[in-house]
């Protein structure tokens, strides 16, 4: 694991809040949760890494319950939250892991369980994972993928949630 260290005069808090100023899509990361329940985070880090073949990156904190179901199975859903959708992205960053996908629906695609009413879901399978500091980056190649052309996404800017016009 590569360890990095704070210069001088770069907190945590003022890096949040200089890194605040780029607006992020938000999705939910799903996994199989091993024992019959899905597992799901919220992230803001992700990034297409190459269309030819088509792969993505996605960081997940490395003490996540996903990652370690992602790790055992290999496998995980990436789920692109739409502006309808904005309610979710607190449930799965803050609720109790086994109550995130309480009431709502889901579906497993090549045994991934994914939420067939974001804007955009992308079944993946694991090609590598990286751990930076405190973070994994997880390199996933998609491998099934349906989404709404006509939606509008969730973006986190500044702390908030906000709507593209």
């Amino acid at each position: 694991m590569m360890s990095i260290s704070t210069p001088v005069g770069t907190d945590p808090d003022t890096f949040r809040s200089v890194m605040g100023c780029l607006p992020t899509g938000v999705a939910v990361v799903t996994a199989d949760g091993g024992d019959g329940q899905p597992v799901g985070c919220t992230v803001s880090s992700v990034t297409s890494l190459s269309i030819r073949p088509p792969s993505l990156l996605v960081s997940l904190h490395t003490g996540s319950r996903t990652l370690a179901r992602i790790r055992e199975s290999h496998r995980f859903g990436l789920n692109i939250l739409a502006w309808t959708q904005r309610e979710l992205c607190r449930r799965f960053s803050s609720a109790p892991a086994d109550r995130r996908f309480e009431g709502i629906r889901y579906e497993y695609q090549l045994g991934v369980p994914l939420l067939p009413d974001a804007m955009a879901s992308l079944a993946c399978a694991v090609l590598d994972d990286i751990e930076i500091a405190d973070h994994t980056l997880v390199i996933g190649q998609p491998n099934w993928h349906n989404f709404d052309d006509a939606a509008n996404p969730v973006v986190f800017f500044r702390s908030g949630f906000r709507q593209l016009m």
